[in-house]
């Protein structure tokens, strides 16, 4: 993750990555988090009993839509 970069725990077991100035880029970061946890699946995946499994999706926003929104994370 770069420096701007944040991530929000939105529930129990759901995450929201927010990711600026990002335009463009969403497929290959989402498949650098799917082969992350593929890799820790095959390393450490034992550990849990289970694999490790998440659902990815992405929702391009500009600032001034979060801001509309009512977003407090864009400023």
């Amino acid at each position: 993750m770069r420096g701007e970069d944040f991530v929000i725990r939105c529930g129990g077991d759901e995450f929201l990555i927010v990711l600026p100035e990002t335009v463009g880029q969403t497929n290959a970061i989402e498949s650098r988090i799917l082969a992350a946890v593929s890799q820790w699946n095959t390393s450490h995946g034992e550990m849990l009993g289970y694999p490790l499994a998440l659902a990815v999706g992405d929702a391009p926003v500009t600032c001034q839509q979060a801001v509309n929104g009512g977003s407090p994370y864009c400023g």
